[in-house]
């Protein structure tokens, strides 16, 4: 699918309203296109494994849509899904992991964790579950005690 290129103006993309602050240009991709979410394909093998998540299989937009908690979505409405490249590389390949404790239970567990000691993160199926338990988006690649 051809890359959408707004002139000047930044419209909103799908995911305008999340975590990731206003649409716009990337600095850290140096991207400027607007583009469908199904046609992110990069890549992520190697940053998923880097986030303790080596054991999931995901594409790309599956793994923004994660980050985003956007599970149950159905096949045309993804198709319909329009990214902009900060909100791409907000929840693709340049998300880190965060240091403290992300399950709502947890809420009073917020101190650091410490490389190497407890490298538990959150996934896709916990992430659903704490979704359905607790109405709470937990981004994967959270980490959890």
């Amino acid at each position: 699918m051809a890359a959408f290129s707004p002139s000047h103006v930044f419209i909103n993309c799908s995911f305008h309203g999340r975590d990731c602050n206003e649409c716009g240009f990337s600095s850290l991709s140096g991207r400027s296109d607007y583009v469908a979410l199904v046609d992110c394909n990069d890549d992520m093998t190697n940053h998923l494994a880097g986030c303790h998540l080596s054991k999931s299989v995901l594409q790309e937009h599956e793994v923004i849509l994660a980050r985003a908690g956007i599970f149950r979505w159905t096949e045309g409405q993804v198709k319909e899904m329009v990214i902009c490249p900060k909100h791409r590389d907000c929840y693709g390949k340049y998300w880190r992991s965060a240091t403290t404790c992300r399950y709502p239970v947890h809420k009073g567990k917020s101190q650091a964790i410490k490389q190497g000691r407890n490298m538990r993160v959150i996934n896709l199926e916990m992430a659903i579950q704490t979704m359905d338990m607790y109405g709470v988006t937990v981004s994967i690649g959270s980490r959890e005690f």
